[in-house]
């Protein structure tokens, strides 16, 4: 399995780089999330899917402190995890106050399709992203080509 880590971005410029995903030819299923415990919740979420994108540390550390669920799982143990459930490649976010900034739709047309190349993506129920959380999806979602 193959690890990677995003730079934090310096602006929309900074979220731009070469794809993570091979190329054009090569378009990913890409489950998105936290995954802490990687439990059976999760599984339906990752299942189907080839690169997991997730957070670290878990972006209620940064931006609420005080509200951080419990954390079932480290780094480790989470890669560990992914690892036995065939997964083959997991990008990692190093969510901070710069990546907290990141919109909704930059996040999705830089992160998601260009670096990721995405074909598919997943995600669990509830789950929000971008800035000010306004990028509310349904569970899984298949992007058009």
């Amino acid at each position: 399995m193959e690890v990677f880590s995003l730079e934090t971005p310096q602006g929309r410029r900074g979220l731009r780089g070469h794809s993570l995903a091979g190329g054009a030819r090569s378009r990913t299923k890409v489950a998105i999330g936290t995954f802490d415990g990687v439990h059976l919740g999760h599984r339906q979420v990752l299942q189907g899917c080839d690169t997991v994108l997730t957070f670290d540390p878990h972006p209620m550390q940064v931006l609420e402190p005080h509200r951080v669920p419990g954390l079932l799982s480290d780094r480790r143990q989470k890669l560990h995890k992914l690892g036995s459930l065939g997964i083959r490649q997991v990008v990692i976010v190093p969510f901070d106050h710069a990546w907290s900034r990141v919109s909704a739709e930059d996040f999705v047309e830089s992160v998601v399709l260009d670096r990721l190349g995405a074909q598919f993506v997943s995600v669990g129920q509830g789950f929000r992203f971008g800035a000010w959380a306004p990028g509310r999806q349904p569970p899984s979602i298949g992007i058009p080509s």
